[in-house]
This record gives structure tokens, sequence and C-alpha cells, in this order.
């Protein structure tokens, strides 16, 4: 009797599911047929607009590459034209005579001292400033916001008797400094809402586990 009854009872929920098809296949084409001329016709700008710029962007790199291949009267002769034949001998003359071996090796000291010295700073500052409530939290991360605000050539002038006077003009950590100052506003307020969506139950735990807060920062919240 009661397998009857389930039998009956999975018939019942097969027959309701069926029923519900048609609706929701209904449901589907109603959202499809609202799709307007407007909205088309937007896709289609839109997708226009971003060809356009992408054209803007890859040509002067394509241009720059075939340049690279020429000689300097095929340069002047036509510009845009195709090389004759590929001159190789111009990478290993611009790497010898113009010195782009040394001003590589340069990028690289500035970029490592950089790019490591914005990370540890912008990550100890916005791990405080979000994780922390303490007087003028709010007030100090503001002021950091705000260098997002402040127009770069306004302080190049400034910037240059600075660096001569500290003795820091025509350096490696000198230019690592500046990179490090332009780019904490933004770093900051990157990783502060980074740090705000972690769950704060991770660093309760490890606190109550033995970990300081120096451990915690660089062995929990930063990786």
């Amino acid at each position: 009797m009661s397998s009857e009854i389930d039998s009956k009872q999975f018939q019942a929920v097969v027959e309701e599911d069926i029923a519900e098809a048609p609706s929701g296949g209904a449901s589907a084409a109603t959202a499809v047929s609202t799709t307007g001329p407007g909205d088309w016709a937007l896709a289609v700008f839109s997708q226009v607009m971003l060809g356009f710029w992408a054209i803007l962007v890859i040509f002067p790199f394509l241009w720059m590459i075939m340049t690279s291949f020429k000689t300097n009267r095929e340069i002047q002769r036509d510009p845009f034209g195709l090389p004759a034949a590929l001159q190789w001998e111009n990478f290993s003359r611009a790497w010898n005579a113009a010195s782009i071996g040394s001003y590589a090796l340069n990028t690289v000291i500035v970029l490592a001292m950089a790019v490591t010295g914005t990370i540890l700073l912008s990550a100890m500052a916005a791990y405080v400033l979000s994780r922390f409530e303490f007087p003028g939290n709010r007030f100090i991360y503001l002021l950091f916001t705000a260098g997002l605000m402040f127009p770069v050539f306004l302080g190049l002038v400034p910037l240059r008797f600075l660096m001569t006077d500290l003795n820091l003009y025509n350096t490696y950590h000198g230019l690592a400094l500046v990179y490090i100052a332009y780019s904490l506003p933004f770093t900051i307020f990157f990783m502060s809402g980074f740090f705000k969506t972690l769950p704060g139950e991770v660093a309760e735990a490890a606190i109550v586990d033995g970990a300081s807060q120096f451990q915690t920062f660089f062995q929990i919240m930063l990786p």
C-alpha cells in the first residue's frame, strides 16, 4: 500500500515539473524578446568604439616593431611601408651604441626597489587603517586618498629642488622614493578595501593561537 502511495506521489511531482517547464520557457522567450532596437544599437556602437580604441592602442606598437627593422633612409622615405630587408643589426647597435643595456638595468633596479617598497609600506598602512580603530583613523585614511586628486606636475619643480638638497638627485634610491611616494595613495586605497573584505575571525584565531600582530600580518593576512 505504501509503495502505491509513493509511486503516486512521485508521478505527481513529475507532472508538476512537466507542467512548469512551458511557463519557464515562455518567460525566457519573453525576456529575450524584450531586447529592443536601442539595446542592439548600443551594443553595436560599443563594439565599434572598442575596436577603434584597440586600433589606436595597438597600431603604435606595431609601427614601432616594423620601424625597428628598417634603415634610416627607409624610415624617412616611407614611414608606414614595410622594410625591404630585416635589419637585425639595429638591435645590437641600439644595445651597444645607445647604451640600452645599462638603461634596462637601471629600470630593473629602480623597479625592484619601488615595487618592494610600495607593496610593503602600503600593505602595512592599509592593514592598520582598515583593521584597527583609533582616534584620527578616518582622517589619516582620507589624507592618503587625497593624494589621488593631487596633480603630479605641480610637484615636479619643488621635488627637483628637494631631491637636490637631500643629495638624492640622479640616484637609484632617490628615484625609487619618488615612485613609492606617488604610488602610495592608490595602493593604500586599493589594499584597504581588500583587507576590509577579509574575515576578522582569521586574525582573531591566529592571536588566540599565540601569533603576534607582526606574524598575523605577514604570515596570514598579507599572503
